[in-house]
């Protein structure tokens, strides 16, 4: 299974890296934050897991900007369960999104 996940975050990274030139209106593929919050513990929220921790890892691809060194996973999905509570009604990939931009002033990238 963990094999699988790391192929999928693999390819969803070489796919967002490859496709750097075409404007993207719209990210597919994650949900609510509703559905963050009760992503529980099984398949299902490994699924959503590695689906930000690839997002994150092509942002910091596409934007030259290594903000997630000294990040772990852990602090990640803690950082997006806080900022789904404060969003009930935004998505993950705007979670994910501020949470790059907030790491990257951070650590001054």
């Amino acid at each position: 299974m963990k094999s699988t996940l790391f192929i999928l975050s693999c390819l969803l990274v070489i796919a967002t890296v490859s496709s750097q030139s075409l404007a993207v209106v719209n990210v597919r593929g994650m949900s609510s934050c509703g559905g963050w919050l009760t992503r529980g513990t099984g398949e299902l929220a490994q699924m959503r897991q590695a689906w930000v921790i690839g997002y994150l890892s092509g942002r910091a691809a596409a934007t030259d900007k290594d903000f997630l060194t000294g990040t772990d996973d852990a602090t990640i999905f803690l950082w997006l369960d806080n900022f789904c509570r404060a969003n009930p009604n935004k998505d993950v990939e705007d979670g994910a999104a501020a949470l790059a931009a907030e790491l990257i002033w951070q650590k001054a990238l």
